[in-house]
């Protein structure tokens, strides 16, 4: 039975801190692969900087030195949102006979019955949490016992690289050539102008994104009604128009509790439905939901809990989108 390691993430870009993270869980797994799959929307993230096609060819220049590393791009050509759970039954049916690694962060412990069916994504995959040495005390840890304990969840200590694919944006968008990115990737990067602000194209933008579509906006209003009369705390919506092409604005709000959370998510789902709209599933409903996800199309709804709205910071994330001034329910 052949050994496979799943690495999903934005790479935007791909640096050496992935290589060496997938380099040192191929040695001490004995993986006899490792994929790279780059999200073309990925469900806890903002959305990329670069499109999929670059951070494609940017990985394939990047693995070209090793044939045990290999891009796969089957979540850029999936539409919609990249969930991990869709991929893991892909590559399932592909791949009967390979145990299946799906790499990831210690941060992904918390956040993961955030995950759609993250239940069934332990019995599809091995998950390899990689982190710090003694990451098996991480009090994180704790909360998956269980799982550990029945070899679901793998423990793996590798220290992290010092770079990072923000700062290396932030480099690059000053124009400078960041350290952390391999030579080839690099080159691409400089020859294209990638990163790099183009102020007419931001001009544009601004100009685009001075009102809702009706639609939207008219969504937004029954979302924040719905969620003010479960007492919402600190609502904002950003308007995204021109930033994205995931959504048209998105919705932000916190409650102290998981109950309170749920109270808010429910109350809109049964606006939705009263109105004779379509009522989405929501991403994130488990035994302790930090975060759940209401997938309007164009209007994203973030519900969260104080601590996981203050650790995701969207605001800070969106905040070249407009604020929309929320009315009085």
């Amino acid at each position: 039975m052949s050994r496979v390691g799943l690495f999903g993430g934005t790479f935007d870009p791909v640096h050496e801190g992935h290589l060496a993270l997938a380099a040192a869980c191929a040695e001490q797994l004995s993986l006899d692969e490792v994929r790279f799959l780059p999200a073309r929307i990925p469900p806890h993230k903002g959305a990329a900087t670069v499109s999929g096609e670059h951070r494609l060819a940017m990985l394939e220049l990047a693995t070209a030195d090793r044939s045990d590393f290999r891009p796969d791009p089957r979540e850029l050509s999936r539409e919609g949102t990249s969930y991990t759970i869709d991929t893991l039954i892909e590559l399932g049916e592909e791949l009967p006979d390979a145990e299946l690694f799906f790499l990831c962060g210690a941060d992904s412990l918390r956040d993961l019955p955030t995950w759609r069916r993250w239940e069934e994504l332990l019995q599809r995959a091995v998950f390899v949490v990689v982190g710090r040495s003694g990451i098996d005390h991480d009090p994180l840890v704790e909360r998956h016992r269980a799982e550990i304990e029945a070899g679901r969840i793998v423990l793996l200590s590798c220290e992290p690289p010092p770079w990072a694919s923000r700062e290396i944006r932030a480099a690059l968008e000053a124009g400078q050539r960041p350290e952390g990115l391999p030579p080839s990737v690099s080159d691409y990067i400089q020859e294209r102008g990638l990163y790099r602000e183009d102020p007419t194209e931001e001009a544009s933008v601004t100009e685009s994104a001075t009102e809702l579509p009706t639609d939207v906006a008219e969504l937004l209003d029954l979302v924040h009604d719905a969620a003010a009369s479960k007492l919402a705390k600190h609502p904002v919506a950003f308007d995204l128009t021109g930033l994205t092409t995931m959504t048209d604005a998105i919705y932000v709000c916190h409650q102290d509790n998981r109950a309170a959370v749920e109270a808010i998510t429910d109350e809109i789902r049964r606006r939705l439905k009263q109105s004779g709209r379509k009522v989405p599933r929501s991403e994130g409903d488990g035994h302790e939901p930090q975060w759940i996800l209401l997938d309007l199309g164009g209007l994203m709804v973030h519900v969260f809990r104080a601590e996981a709205r203050e650790f995701y910071s969207l605001e800070r994330l969106w905040s070249d989108g407009r604020k929309i001034t929320l009315g009085d329910p």
